[in-house]
């Protein structure tokens, strides 16, 4: 199978692809062919993906949306998540869209952590704790990318607090003996 190719002494295989014009070996963590064969398409695409998110952004011009693209095909890519789990951070970033609508428009070098703040002020007194403390972790991963691709050089979202959740409120209280 073309860009497959395996080491002798050890048995595992590594995918073998150029990207940019660069020759690029990275190891699937297996050594067996059916395993490599199916890992073999998304490390190809992460690969080419992160490529493209460097150079379609090298001169630091990147809108909100620019970057939840880049996390959203990082997501896609990922052979760690189960597809539910892809799912659901693509529903996060719909729930932050319809929140904060104008975010997506806006240049991530401009977004400012105060922004954040209000933004999570409203949040907090509308949706549970748990959608506001998953869109904080979405937000964050969407501006590392940023930061990544050298578009932002600090994350903005990182100074937000998360929500307790009410389950944390209980208490464990022994039975009263009688």
């Amino acid at each position: 199978m073309q860009n497959l190719v395996r080491y002798g002494p050890s048995g595992t295989y590594f995918a073998r692809f150029r990207v940019g014009g660069k020759l690029v070996w990275k190891s699937l963590k297996t050594a067996t062919f059916s395993v490599a064969k199916q890992r073999l398409p998304d490390t190809l695409r992460d690969h080419r993906s992160k490529l493209e998110s460097f150079t379609a952004f090298a001169d630091g011009k990147m809108t909100v949306a620019d970057a939840a693209e880049v996390y959203l095909q990082k997501v896609r890519a990922s052979v760690l998540l189960k597809p539910r789990s892809k799912d659901y951070r693509e529903m996060m970033i719909d729930f932050i869209r319809r929140s904060w609508p104008s975010l997506f428009a806006t240049d991530v070098r401009k977004v400012t952590q105060r922004d954040f703040e209000i933004w999570l002020s409203r949040c907090q007194q509308r949706y549970s704790a748990s959608v506001v403390n998953n869109s904080i972790g979405t937000l964050r991963a969407i501006f590392d990318e940023a930061i990544r691709t050298g578009a932002r050089f600090n994350n903005p979202a990182a100074g937000l607090s998360r929500m307790r959740s009410g389950r944390s409120d209980w208490s464990f209280r022994p039975a009263k003996n009688s």
